[in-house]
């Protein structure tokens, strides 16, 4: 009997992570945080419909907080109202001839040397803070996962 209940979940499984398993790829970040996801999401299914510890609930709410985190991870869009302004500030990619006879690719709105470097340190201001908000996530997420994997079991 146990033989063919493991059989039935095996099969399910391999059918479940086909998709996954799929569109897998070994060279990106992003592929890692989809298969993270994926098992967290199963994971607090699982607690949820069939837990039977007494802290299920709250188990399943911390795994809830990680695949939120990881959700924004893999959108990749922290700073897509930053991007908005900076359009805004100094226009469109346009194209535009030089002086030698060749075609730049510069901002319509970029027209000094010091507009050059104001627009250099907003995009540096912008990298920073994309990049400060990406590791406060990264660091909620291994730091809840750490402090709670364990527990993640019933």
């Amino acid at each position: 009997m146990n033989f063919f209940r493991n059989l039935k979940k095996g099969i399910w499984n391999v059918i479940s992570w086909f998709p996954i398993v799929w569109n897998d790829r070994d060279w990106d970040y992003c592929f890692l945080y989809e298969l993270l996801k994926f098992k967290l999401e199963r994971m607090e299914r699982c607690l949820r419909e069939h837990g039977h510890s007494i802290d299920s609930e709250k188990d399943a709410n911390s795994i809830q907080e990680c695949i939120v985190i990881l959700k924004r991870l893999i959108k990749d869009d922290y700073v897509a109202e930053d991007w908005v302004q900076m359009h805004k500030k100094w226009g469109e990619f346009e194209f535009q001839d030089t002086e030698n006879g060749h075609t730049k690719l510069a901002l319509s709105g970029v027209k000094t040397e010091e507009d050059e470097e104001e627009y250099s340190a907003d995009i540096k201001n912008c990298c920073k803070h994309e990049e400060s908000m990406v590791q406060k996530d990264l660091n909620d997420l291994f730091e809840n996962m750490k402090l709670n994997i364990r527990r993640w079991w019933d």
